[in-house]
């Protein structure tokens, strides 16, 4: 995911994700809480995607 497309899901901007990048900044808790669900949805969307190509034997 690039910093852009999380910036938009936490509605903010590409310079405050890369302040919490290089440690600069930290989110608030509201914020991290929203980082964690983007981060899950990915696990989630990750996982399925990786189990339907072995399922199909693309791999």
């Amino acid at each position: 995911m690039s910093q852009g497309e999380l910036a938009k899901m936490l509605n903010t901007s590409t310079s405050v994700i890369g302040r919490y990048e290089r440690d600069e900044m930290t989110p608030s808790i509201e914020v991290a809480k929203k980082l964690l669900l983007c981060l899950i949805l990915l696990l989630v969307i990750y996982s399925v995607k990786r189990r339907t190509i072995h399922s199909l034997k693309i791999l």
